[in-house]
């Protein structure tokens, strides 16, 4: 899933910008005109962050799914990992695109296929992204 703000290359925004909005993180910039700017949500299924758990600090990586419109998978999570439900996911730093820290949701439940050797776990992202306003980071 993808958006457009209306603010652009006039405005200083350029691609891979990190965008934040109220509750936690949006996505980031793909494309820039002078006045627009298209974000790729975190949402999106080509979509991928690396996270941490709040508690324990694993590393694990989020992605988009078709399952749920509000919902993240979390995936390659440490086989000795203690995950929480209710535990919070933020953003690790890993990967040149986030910062360190930032909101992205928290763990809601547990799902096993019978395809899939290790769980994953789906997260409730708790950013209502069409009603806020954003801010636009530019990294490091």
């Amino acid at each position: 899933k993808t958006l457009v703000i209306n603010i652009g290359k006039k405005d200083g925004v350029e691609e891979n910008m990190t965008v934040i909005g109220n509750e936690g993180l949006v996505g980031h910039v793909i494309s820039v005109t002078d006045s627009t700017a298209k974000v790729q949500t975190i949402i999106d299924t080509a979509s991928s962050v690396s996270s941490s758990m709040s508690t324990t600090k694993d590393s694990i990586v989020c992605k988009g799914t078709l399952d749920e419109k509000s919902a993240l998978k979390a995936m390659y999570i440490p086989t000795e990992a203690n995950v929480i439900q209710g535990d919070s996911i933020e953003t690790s730093g890993l990967g040149g695109i986030y910062p360190k820290g930032i909101h992205i949701g928290t763990i809601k439940k547990e799902t096993k296929s019978d395809f899939q050797s290790a769980s994953c776990f789906f997260f409730v992202y708790t950013l209502e992204i069409f009603r806020d306003g954003y801010i636009i980071m530019k990294g490091d």
